[in-house]
């Protein structure tokens, strides 16, 4: 359920406003809250709106019932919010490029038997999945070089995502051509400040 799409490539300002009065609809109309609520758990069992994203690499969903932060699983985005770290290099880009995937739509979050559950800062960690057309959004950060391999942790999908970023690399594409990216102390590429 894209907002955007749905109000015609004409409407892109009305979409926009359409994204906020339904974010605001909990304080300005409950009844709306309540209808999206029930469909999103009785059509839509396991699916989340994505009520916002933080930058990069975190969003926050909601199902009506329930709204929480979500880190993505094993992609590292640069930083352009993080409490100790100034914005760094292609960070503006890959928080922009992931609004522009995530932005009013609807997905589905899968949980790692191999990963933590929650991180330090309390945010769930999930692969994301775009509902409408199943893209799956971590790796696909990391192959269109906004983001790189998070391998400090541990993932079932380490060597796929090790992949993704080699390929992203030997293409110098996104992050690989404007920034220049080097390890950092836990073997993970990281971009400089801005």
């Amino acid at each position: 359920m894209n907002i955007k799409k749905l109000a015609g490539p004409a409407a892109g300002t009305a979409a926009v406003l359409a994204v906020i009065l339904w974010s605001l609809a909990g304080w300005l109309w409950p009844e709306v809250t309540n209808e999206v609520k029930s469909w999103l758990s009785t059509t839509q069992s396991g699916q989340y709106f994505v009520a916002s994203v933080a930058d990069g690499d975190t969003i926050t969903v909601s199902n009506g019932d329930d709204s929480f932060p979500v880190r993505l699983i094993g992609v590292d985005t640069p930083e352009t919010r993080h409490p100790n770290k100034p914005v760094q290099c292609y960070g503006a880009e890959a928080s922009d490029y992931t609004d522009q995937l995530l932005a009013g739509e609807v997905v589905r979050l899968e949980v790692d038997p191999r990963s933590d559950e929650v991180d330090r800062y309390e945010r769930k960690l999930r692969y994301v999945y775009r509902s409408s057309d199943n893209l799956f959004i971590n790796q696909h950060l990391i192959e269109q070089g906004y983001g790189v391999s998070y391998n400090s942790f541990e993932h079932s999908r380490l060597p796929q995502f090790n992949q993704a970023e080699d390929q992203a690399m030997s293409e110098n594409i996104g992050l690989w051509r404007q920034c220049e990216p080097f390890l950092n102390q836990y073997g993970v590429y990281e971009t400089n400040p801005v």
